[in-house]
């Protein structure tokens, strides 16, 4: 029966007058049905007269105050909301069990207030948990025959209340009921007023892709409900067995329902939900979700609402440990510039850096110049964690510079010459630098004044440098000491500088040559600042397998970038942003393959299948990767290999935790929140930084 026609109430008036009118026309008696006084249309027109009065107003008055700046409940849903609601709808049965439903029922009693308000509250404790919204509204359908004169009638009686609570500053479970009890009996003295008025005089902003007032529904039939709605032993008719079932008609009028229909095994649960945006297995949890709240709520009911556990056991264990199962053996606990200074050994004579323009610097001899570099750094007073400068263009001496700041035991601090003189100066007497590294033309053209005492410029102290012993220095350097110290860009405030240490920065190399193929191809090409942290990638990879870095010119990058993507350098791999793909693409028309690079990393900002798809056309043959990592916990912190296929959306996802790394999405009491559920992502392990400089308490 449609509603139209009648509510679920009257199915049980419906059943009972059928059983006796079928015993009465089987025995041949006189059928035992009394006239009905009032009829539907009664009712109907006893409501049309009592919309005209004082209670009319008095009811909206309340609703208005009630429903004041009610805002959209937004569910994190599986797949995009359509821009028009299509009402496409399946239902899952799931049950709540009879020893559960008997607790709940004396914790009910316990708190003075019914079954319903607590799997209410409980409920709506779960809608803020999965959406971090305080403010929470569903609706829940109310029998309304308060009159005696229609509790026999057969027709739509039931209206829909709006029930509205606040969560804010994390009640107990307890309060958070009270609070719902006192709601719930203010809208049953409100009940009278129609929804279909309510809504026609409240005029809430209207969306074809959601219902107005709530999206979310709650039901309960309660066993005296149920009862009415039955064959009772009384009405039994012989030879015949009645029996009811669900049908899941295809269709939902709402993003999600519960029905929790109480019976002698417990409380059955029919889950109702939008099929366009739902996912059965999502479903699925939510209902595990919701069990094990209610499990939480009988063991504490005066625990605040973030203490109380949504998550099962079993994804506990996922979440908190198979998923962080990362633990790798670090091959030892040197430095980056150690584990170089062994590869020089094995490759003395391979070229470990290259310029375009044909300049080049075997292992053995950046090797020996960053040792006289570091030899002249320390007689300079650079010692362990001192803090260096260093302010060069893309050039053999600007690696021979970074390993010789290394070799130290000092702390290089980047600084672009590109970067405004008020950016440099800021980060130079933020960090209180010691001493820069650069040249004479870039100290003229770029640095500020006030740092001139401080300075290196290479090519003037060239003689000297090259005075001193090229061999490795015996410097005694802790993983825990800082390798470098990087400024962020600002974007939330004043930039700040983060600390990297050496065990991080190696942890991170150490899984990126095994996570990319570093070993094979001609190179990594770095074309980017080295005050942007992606461009570490870049950087040092290669120079731990004996492969080579080719510094591109700092002019026309864009334009050299493009002749590199379109062509078959076959490069071991190149690190990118989306932006980068999007501005070459944008360049080029070719739709000829390539293989640019065996792998593309991609990190920097968020990435999506549309900034890939021209260069997964183009290379097919290339691997790609998106990588991501704050600055504050060196370059990648995980990484997601990207399918050719199978790309739902248009946001890829982030991936895995790398080596010695862990992963948790948390909410704002830093509870766990399950699959699917949004929240802040915090990060743990080797490649933490150790902080920002000289801001505690921003640490």
């Amino acid at each position: 029966m449609h509603h139209i026609v009648a509510d679920g109430w009257s199915r049980g008036i419906l059943l009972k007058e059928f059983s006796l009118l079928y015993k009465s026309i089987s025995n041949g008696s006189t059928h035992p049905l009394d006239a009905i006084e009032v009829q539907y249309t009664d009712f109907a027109d006893w409501e049309k007269q009592w919309l005209k009065g004082e209670n009319q107003q008095a009811q909206l008055d309340y609703w208005r105050k009630q429903l004041n700046n009610l805002p959209i409940l937004n569910l994190p849903t599986d797949l995009p909301r359509p821009s028009i609601q299509n009402f496409k709808g399946r239902t899952d049965f799931f049950q709540l069990s009879a020893e559960l439903t008997k607790q709940l029922k004396s914790l009910s009693r316990q708190q003075g207030v019914s079954l319903f308000m607590t799997l209410l509250t409980a409920f709506k404790i779960l809608l803020h948990r999965y959406t971090g919204q305080k403010d929470i509204a569903v609706g829940s359908p109310i029998a309304n025959r308060n009159l005696p004169e229609v509790k026999d009638i057969i027709g739509f009686f039931v209206n829909t209340l709006v029930l509205r609570s606040n969560l804010s500053n994390n009640p107990g479970f307890s309060d958070l009921l009270a609070q719902v009890k006192t709601t719930a009996n203010q809208a049953y003295q409100h009940q009278e007023l129609p929804f279909g008025k309510l809504v026609e005089e409240l005029h809430p902003k209207r969306n074809l892709s959601q219902n107005p007032l709530f999206q979310v529904m709650i039901q309960f039939q309660n066993q005296a409900y149920q009862l009415q709605n039955s064959l009772t032993p009384e009405f039994a008719i012989p030879n015949l067995t009645l029996s009811q079932e669900w049908i899941d008609t295809g269709a939902t009028k709402f993003d999600l329902t519960y029905h929790l229909i109480e019976r002698e095994d417990g409380i059955m649960t029919a889950i109702e939900y939008r099929s366009d945006l739902f996912q059965a297995d999502t479903i699925k949890r939510m209902f595990g979700h919701f069990q094990t709240l209610l499990t939480a709520i009988i063991k504490n009911p005066e625990a605040r609402i973030s203490e109380l556990s949504i998550l099962t056991n079993s994804e506990s264990k996922q979440i908190l440990f198979d998923w962080n199962k990362t633990a790798t053996k670090l091959p030892s606990e040197d430095c980056f510039y150690q584990l170089f200074e062994q590869q020089v050994k094995q490759t003395p004579e391979e070229i470990a850096v290259a310029t375009l323009a044909g300049d080049s610097l075997t292992y053995q001899e950046l090797n020996k110049r960053a040792n006289q570099l570091a030899i002249y750094l320390r007689f300079q007073g650079v010692v362990l964690e001192t803090k260096v400068g260093i302010c060069l263009e893309r050039s053999p001496e600007l690696i021979i510079s970074l390993l010789a700041i290394q070799k130290t035991g000092a702390t290089y601090i980047p600084l672009d010459p590109n970067y405004p003189r008020s950016r440099l100066k800021y980060i130079i007497n933020n960090a209180q630098i010691s001493t820069i590294l650069t040249t004479t033309t870039i100290a003229n053209n770029c640095l500020p004044a006030s740092s001139e005492n401080a300075l290196i410029c290479i090519e003037r102290d060239l003689p000297r440098i090259e005075s001193y012993s090229h061999s490795n220095l015996s410097v005694k350097i802790n993983p825990q000491n800082l390798a470098y110290i990087i400024y962020t860009s600002g974007s939330t405030g004043k930039p700040k500088g983060t600390m990297i240490t050496h065990q991080g920065l190696v942890n991170y190399l150490t899984w990126a040559i095994t996570k990319y193929p570093i070993a094979e191809g001609n190179g990594f090409p770095v074309h980017s600042s080295i005050s942007f942290d992606a461009t570490i990638t870049s950087l040092y990879t290669a120079l731990l397998v004996g492969q080579k870095i080719i510094l591109f010119p700092e002019e026309n990058e864009l334009e050299t970038l493009k002749n590199v993507l379109n062509s078959d350098n076959n490069y071991s791999a190149i690190k990118l942003t989306p932006a980068h793909l999007k501005a070459v693409s944008s360049l080029s028309t070719s739709k000829k393959t390539v293989k640019p690079a065996q792998t593309f990393i991609i990190g920097g900002e968020a990435l999506t299948k549309d900034a890939i798809a021209y260069w997964q056309k183009r290379a097919p043959n290339s691997q790609f990767i998106n990588e991501y990592g704050p600055t504050e916990t060196v370059v990648g912190c995980c990484a997601y290999e990207i399918p050719r296929k199978r790309l739902f959306n248009n946001q890829i996802p982030i991936g895995n935790p790398i080596a010695n790394t862990q992963l948790y999405i948390m909410d704002e009491y830093l509870q766990p929140v399950p699959v699917g559920i949004p929240g802040e992502l915090y990060i743990g392990g080797n490649g933490v930084a150790r902080g920002y400089l000289q801001q505690p308490g921003l640490t």
